[in-house]
């Protein structure tokens, strides 16, 4: 029973550590629910650990933007044209003709 899954994704920053051997930045994070990575950033000799955050920062950036969230001005129109129809035919839920005529029938036009 307490073995649930979520279904939304989190914010996430990145664990910034070092490598067992205490040599080099390693950063830990995860790329899909419950698939965790390790990432080598470097030698702790050549990165600083303020240099080791913002690469952590620029790694998890990607994973943390979704397309519901781009932009302010995002409007329904271009989330059907965008996002669902195309998700609709390349998932093969619906045939050329099917995709074809319920976008005309969505678009109005």
């Amino acid at each position: 029973m307490g073995n649930k899954k979520r279904g939304s994704r989190r914010f996430q920053h990145g664990s910034l550590c070092e490598s067992p051997d205490g040599k080099r930045w390693i950063v830990k994070y995860y790329y899909a629910p419950d698939k965790q990575t390790t990432k080598t950033l470097g030698s702790k000799t050549q990165i600083s650990r303020r240099q080791a955050e913002m690469m952590r920062e620029e790694l998890v950036r990607p994973l943390n933007q979704s397309p519901f969230r781009s932009l302010a001005e995002e409007t329904f129109e271009a989330f059907v044209e965008d996002v669902f129809l195309p998700m609709k035919q390349e998932s093969g839920e619906w045939r050329q003709n099917t995709g074809k005529e319920s976008s005309r029938e969505i678009s109005g036009c």
